[in-house]
């Protein structure tokens, strides 16, 4: 009962420290509208711009390897099924219909069993790019540079955020010195 349960509860920890972020730079932006931050909106543009060159190999990330397959973001359910078979679990979490492997789990554009990945969450002995979760921090920015933020979430796990155009990647350890244990990849 405890393994149905671990990739979940797993689950509910990588969603809540990627909604903190994203309030974190919700708040942000609303400081800056109501000119509540200090910094110039034009500074904080410019930060991200150079934070993004700065990883510009990173920018073409679009797929992870799991057991020898690539997977990615708007990957077809139907190619889902196709390559790795029934999931040990599914349903509906949070709007989403979601698909749980062994060290996989995909989320879906859709409450049902169709549609399109919007995003996934992998664990350790995953590839994403030239790493691994299973990495430290430090490993990882040694190899996609830093981050576009960093730090600890309410369910005190540290975090390393990546961010394109077009899709993020989180990856989540106990703390600054530990390794990784899990990364969600997201559109955005």
């Amino acid at each position: 009962m405890i393994k149905k349960l671990l990739p979940i509860l797993l689950l509910i920890i990588i969603i809540s420290g990627y909604k903190l972020i994203n309030l974190q730079q919700e708040q942000v932006l609303k400081e800056i509208e109501e000119g509540k931050n200090t910094i110039p909106k034009e500074t904080i543009l410019q930060q991200e711009s150079e934070k993004a060159q700065d990883n510009s190999s990173f920018l073409n990330i679009k797929q992870v390897r799991v057991k020898g397959i690539d997977f990615s973001v708007g990957l077809d359910c139907n190619e889902i099924l196709a390559k790795l078979g029934n999931p040990k679990d599914e349903g509906v979490f949070e709007g989403s219909y979601y698909l749980a492997y062994d060290q996989i789990i995909f989320f879906l554009d859709s409450i049902e069993k169709q549609g399109n990945v919007n995003s996934f969450a992998v664990w350790e002995g995953i590839e994403i790019d030239r790493v691994k979760v299973g990495m430290t921090p430090s490993d990882i920015k040694n190899i996609l540079g830093d981050p576009f933020k960093e730090g600890t979430d309410t369910n005190t796990n540290y975090y390393l955020f990546y961010k394109t155009e077009d899709l993020s990647v989180t990856f989540f350890s106990d703390d600054e010195n530990s390794p990784t244990t899990s990364a969600l990849i997201k559109k955005e």
